[in-house]
């Protein structure tokens, strides 16, 4: 792991938050660019065939109009948050991906009545999202 102040590439070993609890025989690795290139396929047609329930987690929530929503969500995530992270192979591991989708359910839930729209909506996608992975894990 990189001390502050250390420079060397050689040591710069950024870790994820999920990673920091796995001490024991951990070795970091990025995902796949093909599994990261699927996920993202999968992703575009998820959103493409399932908009009305996808439309509302797409960008990261608006704090200027929805004022209190940090109040209620210490760690926003969002679909585009997840994209860009893919693309930059931030993911080490398919369950680090489900943890960020599993957030925006999470996320959902803590911010809206339990039995909104955008609470089902964020489980369906929750579903979707598991089904993508468990393809993929299944593939590795």
């Amino acid at each position: 792991m990189k001390t502050r102040g250390a420079s060397n590439a050689d040591t710069d070993l950024r870790l994820s938050p999920w990673e920091f609890l796995k001490t024991d025989n951990f070795t970091p690795q990025c995902l796949l660019p093909e599994q990261s290139n699927k996920i993202l396929t999968f992703m575009s047609i998820i959103k493409e065939a399932f908009s009305d329930e996808t439309s509302s987690f797409e960008e990261e929530v608006n704090t200027k109009k929805y004022k209190h929503y940090l109040e209620y969500v210490i760690l926003p995530m969002d679909l585009s948050k997840i994209e860009r992270r893919l693309a930059n192979r931030y993911y080490r591991s398919i369950e680090s991906l489900r943890s960020d989708s599993e957030l925006i359910a999470l996320n959902a839930g803590l911010f809206n009545e339990k039995n909104s729209f955008i609470c089902e909506s964020s489980e369906k996608l929750k579903g979707y999202m598991n089904i993508i992975l468990s393809n993929i894990d299944n593939q590795v």
